[in-house]
């Protein structure tokens, strides 16, 4: 008796396996440590704290096109909350986020 597997059908059908992918749901250490990364010049004790101005130019205009894209707002382009904030760490660390 032949037993089907999920990879032996997707193979006899000429379709590619693909390794399954690992979601994260970052920290706010995990976070904080990439802004520190990226270059960012002052001690966060919070993401209230948070100013896109403390990092270099490059970043900036990503932190700029997500809260302007994503969040809608027009205005008030500086702060950013904790998920706004996981969405430019998956930019930066190319980590799949889970967002749920």
């Amino acid at each position: 008796m032949a037993v089907l597997t999920k990879a032996k059908f997707l193979e006899a059908i000429n379709l590619r396996v693909l390794p399954s992918k690992k979601f994260y749901s970052p920290s706010f250490n995990n976070v904080i440590s990439s802004l520190y990364q990226m270059g960012y010049h002052k001690k966060l004790k919070g993401i209230g704290e948070f100013k896109k101005n403390q990092l270099p130019v490059m970043w900036q205009f990503v932190f700029h096109f997500v809260i302007r894209n994503v969040s809608k707002r027009t205005g008030g382009t500086d702060n950013m909350g904790i998920k706004l904030l996981e969405i430019v760490w998956r930019f930066y660390t190319r980590n799949m986020v889970n967002y749920g």
